[in-house]
């Protein structure tokens, strides 16, 4: 009977094979979704939807985001017509308003919190409810308002079926250990075929780290700067600041300390000087990674903010201060002058690294993955001075773009160079830089391709690396857990006790409670009707 109604919303409606999967899943478990970023859940929200408003029309289907900022559009042509659902947004104010959207609707798209107080005001009842789905399910934890939410379902013994979306990665068991308990989940599902986090674990991946030395000219640069660094740290710690080095990622939190522990011309001075440290931090972190050109560009840019701002704006903004200080122009003619004469070495071992995997491997289509635009340019201009064909492909989607793409997946063009990392099938997937997010790091172990890192040796660059292999071996292990499989067993049990009180009649229920009484040798006492 489940499978005939699923098949029957299948047919009249187009979704992809993964959204059908997850649809046969959720209506037999509660479900925790743990998706790529940047996923669109729009399409398995949209099956959900229809499904469950197909199969239990007398109910409701709830859709909660934390931020209505955020939310998806799902409100479409089709899901306005007259064959589907009706949904309303919840955000009125009036009380009368949101009742009557209540009554007229069979999706609800609403925060947490004010379904909460709705219950409350008894606008809607928890029993009108036969399906939940909850974006960004890991805040479902501590006492945020979906936690509060779902204790009114668990406290009342009312069973809703749940589905939760995430893009989290749990630092540990407990975090996902509280989600699952909070939304009674008992089943995890991953947004591929193959779970990009639990491949992980795997250790027949191909993957190579290749570890670049920076040349002469760029490491007395490098070291130049770290004096630099080391001075004003040691500056800042004598006024009381106690991690210097944290400041670029916690800036506002240092902002806040200042303000309350100096005077406006202290908090001036030590401004100024954690911007000079946070800048001397990132050009030794661009010329170590990518060059002394997306050095150059970074300096350029912040000259060029500096003179579009005026008057009282230029006082107020933090990086117009290191401009016009006499070390930023030294810093930018002594680059300038070295882009002359060097170019970063990974610019060269990447050539040698293609022609060796022409020649050992015979490889024959490159996709190569570049965190800077600057870089991405002059890499391109390099490489067909070596006698390597490539192309760039463009970020925005327009027809170029879908040209270059034909034409490396045809094999007309060999080596493509991007700024991000696509689901394209290449004999060698190449970072130049260290993958900037931890997603794209870990959606590496995904692709078929052989992959390549470039890492500049003894840098930020690969203390980053570092970090992500450790962090990616927690999130394995975390998932892997044998508490995490107990959990949703447990769960699974809660829910079946649920099912089988609501199905049971009065008569039934009153012969369930003679047995537990009898069992533990007491009197029974009959209670009510019973």
């Amino acid at each position: 009977m489940l499978v005939e109604k699923i098949e029957r919303v299948i047919m009249t409606l187009d979704y992809d094979t993964y959204s059908q999967i997850i649809l046969g899943t959720v209506t037999k478990e509660n479900t925790l979704l743990i998706l790529p970023p940047n996923y669109s859940t729009k399409r398995i929200t949209r099956i959900l939807m229809d499904y469950f408003s197909t199969s239990e029309p007398n109910h409701k289907v709830a859709i909660l985001y934390p931020d209505m900022k955020r939310r998806e559009i799902v409100e479409s042509n089709e899901a306005q017509s007259s064959n589907g659902p009706k949904i309303s947004i919840i955000k009125s104010t009036s009380v009368k308003v949101r009742k009557e959207q209540y009554v007229n609707s069979d999706v609800i798209i609403m925060t947490p919190h004010l379904l909460r107080n709705d219950i409350f005001r008894q606008l809607v009842s928890p029993k009108d409810f036969s399906l939940i789905i909850v974006e960004d399910a890991h805040l479902a934890k501590g006492k945020h308002a979906i936690v509060k939410l779902f204790e009114i379902f668990h406290q009342n013994n009312i069973f809703v079926r749940t589905v939760g979306y995430t893009s989290f990665f749990f630092k540990d068991f407990q975090e996902i250990d509280d989600v699952c308990n909070n939304l009674l989940i008992t089943k995890i599902e991953f947004g591929k075929e193959k779970s990009f986090i639990l491949t992980s674990l795997e250790s027949n991946f191909n993957e190579k780290v290749i570890t670049v030395p920076i040349n002469k000219p760029m490491y007395n640069f490098c070291s130049e700067l770290n004096r630099y660094i080391r001075e004003y740290q040691s500056f800042l710690k004598k006024k009381g600041v106690n991690k210097p080095l944290t400041v670029r990622r916690e800036f506002p939190d240092f902002i806040m300390q200042i303000r309350k522990e100096y005077n406006h011309d202290q908090q001036r001075i030590l401004i100024r000087k954690a911007v000079e440290l946070i800048n001397f931090q990132t050009l030794k972190e661009l010329v170590e990674a990518s060059g002394v050109n997306s050095a150059i560009k970074y300096l350029n840019n912040l000259e060029m903010k500096n003179k579009e701002t005026k008057g009282d704006e230029k006082v107020s903004s933090l990086h117009s201060s290191f401009v016009r200080t006499p070390i930023f122009r030294e810093l930018l003619v002594e680059l300038e002058t070295m882009a002359e004469k060097t170019d970063h070495p990974k610019f060269q071992r990447l050539v040698q690294l293609v022609n060796e995997l022409k020649e050992k491997k015979q490889f024959s289509n490159f996709f190569i993955i570049v965190n800077n635009k600057t870089v991405i340019k002059n890499l391109s201009s390099f490489l067909k001075n070596s006698g390597l064909d490539n192309a760039i492909l463009p970020k925005n989607q327009t027809k170029e773009r879908e040209n270059t793409l034909s034409k490396f997946l045809k094999g007309e063009i060999k080596i493509l160079l991007s700024t991000k990392l696509l689901d394209l099938k290449a004999d060698a997937l190449i970072f130049f830089n260290n993958p900037v997010k931890f997603s794209d790091y870990l959606e590496r172990k995904n692709k078929d391709s052989d992959v390549y890192i470039l890492l500049t040796h003894r840098s930020n660059e690969e203390r980053v690396f570092h970090k992500f292999r450790n962090k990616e071996k927690v999130v394995g292990k975390i998932l892997e857990d044998s508490r995490l499989k107990q959990r949703l067993i447990r769960n699974q049990q809660i829910i079946f006790k649920k099912r089988i009180n609501e199905q049971m009649d009065s008569r039934t229920k009153a012969m369930v409670n003679v047995v537990r009484v009898l069992q533990k040798g007491r009197k029974y006492q009959p209670k009510g009707d019973e």
